[in-house]
């Protein structure tokens, strides 16, 4: 018997009210001063005792790409021995040069100093610390410095502090992406305003899920989606705060002139632009002849994650559109189904390369059951290479998401192997089968196959654990089919909040759901993900 499974979310304008505490903090935390401990620096090293004139300690700070940092300074805090001869120095250097010394008293051996490392703005780069103790001269009654004088630096009390700036980008380029998206996160929330140009319709409203999912996969915060209707007289969303990044899907002929590209808009098309309102800001434009074609660049940007190109603007091709259409996550497994490892993987898979790992990543439903004996069967045709003369049988390990699961040999040569898996170490979501190979290396065959047991899907409703977990009862297929995501009222606040959900839902089944579709009319058939006030939403829903 199938059952329709219904998500009925009811908004009262919180996606509206919520923006400004993000814009908020946004603000704050991008002229924030920079704390970082020495033990950062030092790899985790808490301290270090430098024997006076022998030891330096030596650390690297590294300025990120796209930043500088002003008001750098140095705080240090030692103890030094009794022994310390008067008049020696702990003396810190920047790329070898000194930049300043403290001297040393043995009769007062706790004690810290700041030093700033220079007044200029530091760009992005790596800049080598050193500190080092310098001996005083011998008492006049010696004839030499005491050998065993030292001093000891805590790392752990011990801080780096600076203000960073970020820069504007000067060029825009598709692989700055994932740091766009890394700087316009402020503690695990992303604010992406989504700008429509004209009236959003359902093809919009489904281009605008999948630029979402497409962003949402590529970022591990919490996309927070706030829905914005344009006229093509407008330059750029008034918004207290100033997004680092926002999306734009509109047809070409709807793009106001300032968005307009230099290259005339002729298929499906995907370009970065600078924000006018923002000059660090990022605006990420889907668009096309038509709204047809903007769902197909939205689609294609979602699917194709590892493969966006160089530069700032992406013509979609029809390869890439039928990439789109077919794709879930790509290696998707269902209950009972025999796979080739060959489809599984791709056809630029590593597997057919010999290796002393192997690795075969799939997807699988969430809200799978089965009995303990269950197990995933794999049928292996393999070709092992020994790393010995005279050859000797190398061991494989089989790992299962980070798990032990068995260890045998393998025989020299071409040889055919089955082995299983117990379906209680998969998990609903991504799983990862690791095979160790020790002694050897070894390539798999493309036709080596994978099957997942028949399983039962059984489970109290409604239960939000396994919804956040792989989208469970929503998303039973790996492209979201069977899903449609029900806009009930045609407002803002609606469609503020469903692009917010669909991030998440797409975070959670680690897929685009590209077969998910937007609706303005109440779905009758399929799994559906309803938005609207209680009054706009069937009481037999609720």
């Amino acid at each position: 018997m199938k059952h329709k499974y219904i998500a009925a979310i009811v908004t009262a304008g919180l996606a509206w009210n919520s923006w400004g505490v993000g814009s908020a903090l946004a603000q704050t935390l991008a002229s924030a001063t920079v704390n970082i401990p020495l033990t950062m620096l030092t790899q985790g090293k808490k301290v270090v005792v430098l024997r006076s004139g022998h030891d330096t300690a030596q650390m690297t700070w590294k300025v990120q790409p796209h930043y500088t940092a002003q008001n750098a300074t140095l705080q240090v805090r030692y103890l030094t021995s009794p022994d310390t001869t008067a008049g020696s120095q702990l003396v810190v250097s920047m790329d070898h040069k000194i930049i300043g010394a403290v001297s040393l008293n043995p009769k007062l051996p706790r004690g810290s100093f700041t030093v700033l490392l220079g007044h200029q703005d530091f760009s992005a780069g790596s800049y080598p610390l050193q500190i080092q103790a310098i001996p005083g001269p011998a008492a006049p009654h010696t004839k030499t410095v005491s050998p065993g004088a030292w001093t000891q630096i805590d790392y752990s009390a011990s801080q780096l502090t600076y203000t960073p700036q970020r820069l504007p980008w000067q060029h825009l380029d598709f692989a700055h992406l994932p740091m766009i998206l890394s700087e316009s996160a402020a503690k695990g929330v992303l604010r992406l305003p989504i700008q429509f140009y004209g009236t959003p319709n359902p093809t919009l409203l489904t281009a605008a899920q999948e630029a979402v999912a497409g962003l949402a996969l590529r970022s591990a915060a919490v996309l927070h989606v706030k829905a914005q209707m344009m006229v093509p007289a407008m330059i750029a969303p008034t918004l207290s705060g100033n997004p680092d990044i926002s999306a734009l899907l509109a047809p070409a002929a709807d793009l106001p002139a300032v968005m307009q590209p230099h290259t005339p808009i002729t298929g499906p098309t995907v370009f970065l632009a600078h924000d006018p309102d923002n000059p660090l800001g990022v605006i990420l434009i889907f668009t096309g002849t038509d709204d047809a074609q903007v769902l197909a660049a939205a689609r294609a940007f979602a699917v194709n994650r590892n493969m966006l190109p160089l530069g700032h603007r992406w013509n979609i091709t029809s390869s890439d559109q039928i990439t789109g259409l077919n794709f879930g996550p790509q290696n998707a497994a269902y209950p009972g189904q025999v796979i080739r490892l060959g489809d599984l993987q791709g056809a630029h898979s590593t597997l057919s390369k010999p290796h002393g790992t192997a690795d075969i990543d799939f997807w699988m439903p969430g809200g799978l059951f089965a009995s303990r004996q269950s197990n995933l069967k794999m049928k292996l045709t393999m070709a092992t290479e020994p790393l010995t003369q005279p050859a000797t049988q190398p061991i494989i390990t089989v790992m299962a998401n980070h798990h032990w699961i068995s260890e045998w040999k393998l025989t020299p040569g071409v040889a055919n192997y089955q082995t299983t898996i117990p379906f209680s170490a998969l998990a609903g979501g991504e799983n990862h089968i690791t095979f160790q190979i020790a002694g050897g290396r070894v390539s798999i065959f493309p036709d080596s196959t994978l099957q997942l047991p028949t399983t039962h899907r059984y489970t109290v409703l409604p239960d939000l654990a396994l919804f956040q977990h792989t989208g469970f009862p929503l998303v039973v297929h790996g492209a979201g089919r069977h899903l449609s995501v029900w806009y009930s009222e045609r407002t803002l606040a609606n469609w503020s909040a469903g692009l917010t959900l669909f991030g998440r839902l797409v975070q959670s089944a680690h897929s685009p759901l590209p077969g998910a579709q937007a609706t303005f009319s109440r779905p009758v058939t399929g799994n559906v993900l309803a938005i609207g006030t209680p009054a706009s939403i069937p009481a037999s829903w609720l």
